[in-house]
Parts: structure tokens; sequence; C-alpha cells
């Protein structure tokens, strides 16, 4: 059994930021479903059932992908927990401003 990365697949920059992770994805240890529109967070369900979102799946996210490994030491820095969390949230709750990939507008992602 798999990981899962869960992922509002109604946006655009979700949807384009997943295509980024299955390419880093190098040995397949990730599934990936297309969660409702509106989903605020990504969550990462473990193997053995245990989910975290946003900032915390994310923390779960770098150990499964070793390109991911370098910000290992910034995401568990004391304070990180604290501190990520609300990075995560402004950063989602924003998105459709992000001039990145396909970006999301506020008609077809919700904040």
């Amino acid at each position: 059994m798999r990981a899962k990365i869960i992922y509002d697949g109604e946006c655009s920059f979700c949807r384009s930021s997943v295509r980024t992770i299955q390419k880093m994805d190098l040995w397949g240890k990730l599934e990936y479903v297309a969660g409702p529109k509106g989903l605020s967070e990504m969550r990462f369900v473990s193997p053995e059932g245990k989910s975290y979102s946003g900032f915390f799946a994310f923390r779960q996210l770098a150990w499964k992908l070793p390109m991911l490994y370098v910000l290992i030491p910034i995401i568990y820095f004391p304070g990180a927990g604290i501190i990520g969390p609300w990075v995560y949230r402004i950063i989602a709750r924003n998105r459709y401003f992000f001039p990145i990939h396909h970006v999301c507008s506020k008609e077809n992602c919700s904040s």
C-alpha cells in the first residue's frame, strides 16, 4: 500500500503542483487522489492510515521524495511547526495570486 496525496482536483494551481510532485516521485511511492473542489489544504495519508494536512502533509511528503530532502532541516527547524502552518494557509488561501503554472482564478478555486 502506498501513501496518498489528496488535493483539490478542480484547482489548476493544485493540479500543476501535483504534476511537479509526480515528477519527483521517481519510485512511485505515492498515490494521487483528486479530492473535492475547494479542498483548502493538501492531505497526506500514510500507508498505515494516519492523515496529515497542509504544512504537516508537506513534512511527510518531504520524507518520501529524495529531491525534497534538502528542505527537511528547514521544515523541522525549531519553531517551524508553529510558523509553517500559518505560512501554508496564507499560500493556500491566496493560491490564485501566484503567477506560476496555470494559476487558479477566483472562479475555479476556493480560498
